[in-house]
């Protein structure tokens, strides 16, 4: 690219007079940001799991549902120190890709109750129903998968999870008390999912 001196100042300038074939407009040269296909959209959800889950979280879709997590903020009866408010569940900011992974996943999650006492919270932990693409994938790679037996003490994870999508994308809050689970509500997602 051609050069010249400025004489005045004592300084190389790029000469910016070549011949111009064509020219972008600035609305050009702009993201479409509507119409994109690699544009990914997220939202902000109040997730977790119910107070009758026997484990502290459940994970789904590679998500995980948390029964609670704790908010920081400075302890008034101890200067200098933080003290920890659990809350229900947490916020998690979730795309469209993600949440049709948890609802894909959500019909082989189950929680598996075992006997407990009177009074007491029921025990019991998360089992995953291996899906017919695993099944068909160990097959492929001549190896075996747990089977699935199933007991009475069955029952399906969403009824002890939920998935809230937040009016107020902006400021995002939970609620303070538990909100219907995935089995009652359903799973919400404000666009098209493709």
């Amino acid at each position: 690219m051609a050069t010249k001196r400025i004489e005045e100042t004592g300084t190389t300038a790029i000469d910016a007079s070549p011949k111009l074939k064509s020219k972008m407009s600035p609305a050009d040269l702009a993201p479409n940001l509507a119409d994109s296909i690699v544009i990914t959209k997220q939202y902000t959800y109040w997730i977790g799991v119910t107070s009758e889950c026997p484990g502290n979280h459940l994970s789904c879709g590679g998500i995980n549902f948390p029964k609670t997590t704790d908010l920081m903020e400075d302890d008034p009866m101890k200067p200098g120190s933080m003290r920890r408010i659990p809350q229900i569940g947490t916020l998690h900011p979730l795309t469209a890709r993600q949440m049709k992974s948890v609802m894909e996943a959500l019909p082989f999650r189950i929680i598996r109750f075992t006997e407990s006492e009177e009074g007491k919270p029921r025990k019991g932990y998360p089992v995953r129903i291996p899906t017919p693409e695993r099944i068909e994938q160990a097959k492929k790679n001549r190896t075996t998968l747990p089977e699935y037996i199933q007991q009475a003490g069955d029952e399906w994870a969403a009824k002890y999870m939920f998935a809230v999508l937040c009016k107020d994308q902006d400021d995002p809050k939970r609620g303070l008390e538990y909100p219907p689970t995935l089995a009652e509500a359903g799973l919400e997602w404000p666009d098209q999912m493709d």
